[in-house]
Parts: structure tokens; C-alpha cells; sequence
């Protein structure tokens, strides 16, 4: 394991350009921004980083759980439940709400029970002391708890160089002359 996680996107010099040329960026997983929205844990792994468990990403199993009752988003019959948070990384305090289809009803990957929503309204405290207030809601569209290819799902798409990236394996060591012959 590296320790690092990569992220592939469209280069938005050639976006611009109508080209579709891709990135790629290479960080420490240990150190990254998104570790707090994807958590990152040792626990159970024989000390290697990974990232958390679907209901640890949701942070939907904290103890502070109230189920809040039925209600309707987007035609859909969810339950609905609340916890409270507190993040010291980010200073936050916050409510999570989260939206669960009910049991029985027909999701398209034929998942029962499957998350809808999550909003998020609290404050922050920042470095210099002003406090702000945030309200996020997150829509979950196609969710599945798995990867569907996890052949080639993590791998680097073809034609993309990842900068800076850890190699895992050395190249072959070339001779210094060769020759050819023309048939």
C-alpha cells in the first residue's frame, strides 16, 4: 500500500479547449482534505490506512441516532433520522439528517433500504474565532454499498499519468546498447 489516493478528472486547460484530455493528481491519503468526508482509519487493517466502512462514511452509526418518522422526498416513502455531531478537525457542530427508503419500496439497483438524503445545518468555529453557520443537503442518486468492477475500477484510465505517484513496482533495467535486424 502507498498510502495514496488519486484523483482523475478532465484537465480544464483542454475542457476549454474541447479536447478531453485527462489528470491526474496524486496526495497522502494521511493527509488529504477529503479524510474528513471519507474518513481514514488503521483499525483491523494490520496498520495500513483505508478508508471507512459505508455506514462510517455516513457517520450514521454514532450512538446519537432518533428515528424522526415517515416523510416524502421526491415521491419517494423514506424514514428519516437525526443524530447530532460534533467533528473536532473542524470545529463543527452540526445535526445529520439522513433519509432511508422504507422497507419494501423498489430502488433500481433492487436494494431495499437504501440512503436518499443527507443534510447537514450547523456551525463552525474558524482558526480566528468567527463562527458560521452551514446547511448542506446531499442527494444520493444510483447509491450501491460495493464496487461494481473492482477489477479495474481503481485503476488508472488509459492514457493518464499520474504526477508525483508512488511506484509500487520498478521497470526492467535496460542494457545500455541493442541491436535489430531487418528481415
Amino acid at each position: 500500500p502507498t498510502n495514496e489516493v488519486y484523483y482523475v478528472g478532465p484537465d480544464p486547460d483542454s475542457s476549454a479547449l474541447g479536447l478531453g484530455k485527462m489528470i491526474c493528481e496524486s496526495k497522502n491519503l494521511s493527509s488529504d482534505d477529503n479524510t474528513q468526508l471519507f474518513g481514514m482509519s488503521t483499525d483491523n487493517s494490520g496498520g495500513y490506512p483505508h478508508l471507512f466502512s459505508t455506514s462510517k462514511i455516513l457517520n450514521f452509526i454514532n450512538g446519537t441516532e432518533v428515528y424522526k418518522g415517515q416523510t416524502t422526498i421526491a415521491g419517494m416513502p423514506v424514514n428519516q433520522f437525526s443524530s447530532c455531531v460534533y467533528w473536532n478537525q473542524l470545529n463543527s457542530n452540526f445535526t445529520l439528517d439522513y433519509y432511508f427508503t422504507v422497507p419494501g419500496w423498489k430502488t433500481p439497483s433492487g436494494l431495499d433500504q437504501i440512503p436518499v438524503r443527507a443534510e447537514v445545518q450547523g456551525i463552525t468555529t474558524l482558526k480566528n474565532g468567527t463562527v458560521t453557520k452551514f446547511h448542506h443537503i446531499y442527494q444520493y442518486v444510483n447509491f450501491e454499498p460495493y464496487v461494481n468492477d473492482p477489477e479495474v475500477v481503481f485503476n488508472t484510465p488509459p492514457g493518464v499519468y499520474c504526477l508525483l505517484r508512488k511506484q509500487v513496482k520498478k521497470p526492467p533495467q535496460l542494457k545500455n546498447h541493442f541491436y535489430y535486424r531487418e528481415a
